[in-house]
């Protein structure tokens, strides 16, 4: 990564993305011709900007997980688009140009060319490699592609704050706090699906200090397959009732000195296809199967293969729980073994737990399994 600029042109003398300085600066302003300035910061730019000519519109928000950035993308979409449209120079800044900012030109990306997020952060990171999203921003990036770049309050794409709120404070804990002299400046901004450079690292040396391991985990199947019940019953202890989830839920869970961050995500058929945005850096699969759902099992077999044989899952472990074994007409854990084909599969450590999700029965024990062979990697 190349040292900082105050402002770099991801498209040339088009759309710019920086910091604060840049957007102060009467220099930079003029030099890059700029007609319109998008601010995704509380901190405000000189009030003659306004009387200047340059058209200027603020998003108030903070650097943190939990903020809902993912409303604002519409209409930061819009107006970064009338401006290029009508001949406009454009740039969008926050603070430091990295994370808020930075997000806001993809979120550009995926909505003027329909691209996904890895695609369209990818264009970015190109002219301005120094960006660093959080995790919550990103995850909200994802969901914009999921409620087709049009979100709507109460919809039941919006992230809750509970969530978020999880996320970001987990991600502090885990990265910042015994090296904030220096690192908390950047570190806080590391998207979860760039751990692998830096982040990974330093979350390896932080459990030698602190003797706990880490974990990330992806749980994933149909839906209604019983995912979110078993992540809040290995959470909480108790039996949560749950609406389809459209995006994720991500929750730790602590068992024999491993931190599990699991990450529930959507199994609707029209989310399958952003699973792939969760597989960087998974070191292990939770696949949960609906033992009762013999219709379905077919099409469960199928989204499992076709994940498994992704590049960046190809070290994973592979732990299915064959859930809703409470239920009189329920498949066993050889008959789903059998039709989901685990058998065939090589180069692939995998295990199968009977589980019934509202009981908690046998989800522990797939815990074990996952900690047991997550040791003996380390």
């Amino acid at each position: 990564m190349g040292q900082m600029k105050n402002v770099e042109a991801i498209i040339q003398n088009k759309l710019y993305l920086g910091n604060l300085v840049a957007a102060r600066s009467t220099r930079t302003l003029t030099e890059r011709r700029i007609t319109h300035i998008l601010s995704v910061c509380n901190e405000a730019i000189p009030a003659e900007v306004p009387e200047s000519g340059i058209s200027h519109k603020r998003i108030t928000i903070e650097d943190v997980g939990y903020a809902d950035l993912l409303i604002h993308l519409p209409i930061a979409c819009q107006f970064i688009h009338q401006a290029l449209t009508s001949g406009g120079t454009v740039l969008v800044h926050s603070v430091n140009g990295i994370s808020r900012s930075a997000a806001v030109v993809i979120a550009y990306f995926m909505w003027s060319r329909r691209l996904g997020v890895t695609d369209a952060t990818e264009i970015v990171r190109r002219a301005r490699d120094s960006i660093w999203i959080n995790p919550g921003f990103h995850e909200q990036l994802v969901l914009f592609q999921v409620c087709q770049y049009n979100p709507h309050p109460g919809e039941g794409v919006m992230l809750s704050e509970y969530t978020t709120r999880n996320t970001w404070s987990l991600f502090q804990t885990r990265t910042a706090l015994p090296y904030s002299s220096f690192f908390s400046t950047f570190l806080h901004r590391l998207p979860s699906t760039l751990l692998e450079n830096m982040g990974l690292s330093i979350s390896k040396l932080l459990s030698g200090l602190f003797g706990k391991k880490e974990m990330r985990i992806l749980m994933v199947g149909l839906d209604a397959a019983g995912k979110t019940t078993i992540l809040y019953k290995l959470k909480l202890g108790e039996i949560v009732t749950t609406i389809p989830t459209i995006g994720f839920n991500v929750e730790t869970v602590e068992y024999k000195n491993i931190s599990f961050t699991v990450w529930d995500v959507g199994g609707q058929d029209k989310i399958r296809p952003l699973w792939r945005h969760y597989f960087q850096n998974t070191q292990g699969i939770i696949f949960v199967v609906d033992s009762n759902d013999r219709e379905r099992v077919s099409e469960a077999r199928e989204e499992l293969q076709r994940m498994l044989n992704e590049d960046e899952l190809r070290d994973a472990l592979l732990l299915v729980f064959a859930n809703k074994q409470d239920l009189p007409n329920a498949m066993n854990a050889a008959e789903i073994t059998d039709k989901l084909g685990l058998h065939g599969l090589r180069q692939r450590t995998w295990y199968i737990q009977a589980a019934c999700a509202t009981s908690g029965d046998g989800l522990y024990e797939g815990l074990e399994w996952l900690s047991a062979n997550i040791k003996r990697r380390v």
